[in-house]
């Protein structure tokens, strides 16, 4: 298995498992500073409003402010104001009475709060990011019938039949043997060109993506979007559920220098 998509868990456990977010308007409690809106609409009921002003959103509007005032409560009617991300800023105190207030965000309220956690650098354990996945995981297969590859290898490794499993990712130490070739000469400096070569593009994110704290297994969260990517989960789970010896890795880019601690430490008893 090649991950070289890197979704995000938290996107492939979305409603049919469609990855991109649908977007609707989220109350707020927040108050703002804004410069004339966009678009106005006089006379509209709030249901109407919100139909009216999503029309002229699009995913690229995330944080948009929908702003309504109402002005005839015995008809339920009022004006009003759509606002781009850019045109507002969040300001203290209180919001405007007789207005409620609604931005532009991804509807899937587990989802939009993952990134929100990400937007400001907060780290979630691993075991509270899994147990997440998991009710989502059985919403997906109850509603959509949708069931994701992790669950499906993982019953295909622990078949009777031989199965064996081969996943990118680094090599654990139980799979390096130390040895010398006789008559083997010393292996070269590479060439001046392949030094000056780049990392791989996910090398730097993901060294940054994990790492441990105080005996806690932290993730940080995929370059992208919300969380931390199906590839990673799928090799967490595959060691939790099969047998280690039908699990096999074939990343040597970071042979002998995996980022996992646990892994490390099996490479330093070599």
């Amino acid at each position: 298995l090649c991950g070289e998509g890197h979704e995000d868990c938290i996107d492939l456990t979305r409603s049919r498992s469609v990855l991109e977010a649908t977007f609707g308007w989220i109350p707020t409690a927040d108050a703002f500073s804004y410069i004339t809106p966009f678009h106005t609409k006089n006379d509209v009921t709030l249901h109407v409003a919100k139909k009216w002003a999503a029309r002229a959103m699009t995913r690229e509007d995330d944080g948009g402010l929908l702003l309504f005032r109402l002005q005839n409560p015995a008809q339920g009617t009022g004006t009003a104001h759509v606002f781009r991300p850019d045109e507002i800023l969040p300001q203290p105190g209180a919001q405007e009475e007789n207005a409620v207030y609604f931005l532009w965000k991804d509807s899937d309220d587990e989802a939009r709060l993952l990134r929100e956690k990400k937007v400001r650098g907060e780290q979630l354990s691993i075991a509270e990011h899994d147990a997440l996945l998991l009710g989502r995981k059985q919403r997906l297969r109850s509603e959509d019938r949708v069931e994701l590859f992790d669950d499906w290898l993982i019953r295909a490794g622990n078949l009777l039949r031989p199965v064996e499993i081969v996943l990118e990712g680094p090599v654990p130490a139980s799979e390096v043997t130390l040895h010398e070739e006789p008559g083997g000469y010393e292996v070269p400096i590479a060439h001046e060109t392949s030094q000056a070569l780049d990392l791989d593009s996910g090398e730097e994110e993901d060294f940054k993506d994990f790492k441990d704290f105080k005996g806690f297994r932290l993730i940080r969260f995929a370059s992208d979007n919300a969380t931390g990517s199906f590839l990673e989960y799928v090799r967490r789970r595959v060691r939790q559920h099969v047998a280690s010896n039908r699990i096999h890795f074939f990343d040597l880019r970071e042979l002998g220098d995996p980022d996992e601690f646990q892994m490390r430490k099996e490479f330093q008893r070599l």
